[in-house]
């Protein structure tokens, strides 16, 4: 089982990069006044963005939405015999968005788009990132592991402590960055 586990980590970054790889080139691909007159890392959004009021209650309710509807599908997918494949265009996809993006801020912003990126995901990233890694893991290598309430416990919790890290704190690290960084 332990073999199993270690090639399953290794397993789960090459899905992962491998989506990662392709969105970079993607990006790369579109071009550059396609992703600066209309993408989020615009000057334009981004100072729209800093002025904006986030009325949290709302846009808890709003990621909440936005954010069940994929987890349900996610869940129903688990429940099917194609589990594994579940993982793989999960990671895939997940990747190739994670490529895109932060290509499009370093196209359009340089290394301040890293850095608006990475605050982008911040706090919120290391809830959802547990939570996810844990059905995924379980998706993956079912029947071998087994699901339990703890999971189920632990995976909810996390997933919910995510949203509301993205709706209350999130707003204002993002705002904090941009000031600093969008004059």
């Amino acid at each position: 089982m332990f073999l199993k586990i270690q090639q399953s980590k290794k397993q789960f970054l090459i899905f992962y990069m491998s989506g990662f790889l392709a969105g970079i080139l993607y990006a790369n691909m579109v071009s550059d006044s396609y992703l600066e007159s209309y993408g989020v890392f615009s000057e334009y959004f981004l100072r729209q963005f800093q002025i904006t009021e986030i009325i949290p209650e709302e846009y808890l309710g709003y990621l909440l939405r936005i954010r069940i509807i994929p987890a349900g599908v996610l869940l129903a997918a688990g429940c099917t015999r194609w589990k594994q494949m579940v993982v793989v265009v999960t990671l895939l996809w997940t990747g190739l968005t994670s490529g895109i993006v932060l290509t499009s801020g370093i196209l359009q912003l340089g290394a301040t788009g890293i850095v608006i990126c990475a605050v982008g995901v911040f706090p919120q990233i290391f809830f959802y990132l547990p939570s996810s890694l844990v059905y995924l893991w379980y998706l993956y290598l079912s029947p071998q592991v087994r699901w339990n309430s703890g999971k189920s416990i632990f995976t909810g919790l996390m997933f919910l402590a995510g949203i509301a890290l993205e709706a209350y704190i999130n707003p204002v690290c993002l705002k904090a960055v941009i000031r600093l960084f969008v004059k």
